[in-house]
């Protein structure tokens, strides 16, 4: 009896940890050794740094493109057209962050996840060009899977 409680216990905490959240993303990844591949774009990166609990995928969208699931020390960049967009994180407690983009510009946000009573919460906290570049340093590449 006490095996079976063990396991009941043992089994979903081994599944909610392991790791399962790779960075993959949908959408072409522009060449990150260049600012900027087209001036007449904007470029918007999303980080995630690593907590080693904190397993779960958080998948990205913008606007209604879905740009893929990015894990601990991973991160998620594309080019876009200039505009109004709304970045956003997939699932319960889903984070939200409106941009204005400029021509020529990149943006940086960092994805942060948090176990609450209600589930997972995500958010998403815009970053300052030098702090986005340090906590850049740190993160994996995603692997490309177009969809």
């Amino acid at each position: 009896m006490q095996k079976v409680v063990r396991a009941m216990v043992w089994v979903p905490v081994i599944c909610l940890f392991s790791g399962c959240a790779s960075t993959r993303q949908y959408v072409p990844l522009p060449d990150m050794s260049k600012r900027i591949g087209n001036p007449q774009q904007s470029r918007i990166v999303v980080m995630r740094p690593g907590r080693a609990w904190a397993s779960v995928p958080v998948a990205v969208r913008d606007g209604e493109t879905r740009i893929g699931r990015v894990g601990p020390n991973g991160y998620l960049c594309w080019e876009r057209a200039p505009g109004t967009t709304t970045v956003t994180t997939e699932g319960r407690g889903a984070g939200k962050r409106h941009l204005t983009l400029q021509p020529g510009q990149d943006y940086y946000l960092i994805a942060s996840t948090r176990l609450r009573l209600s589930g997972w919460r995500h958010r998403l906290a815009p970053a300052e060009w030098s702090g986005g570049l340090m906590v850049l340093d740190g993160c994996k590449p995603p692997r490309c899977q177009p969809e």
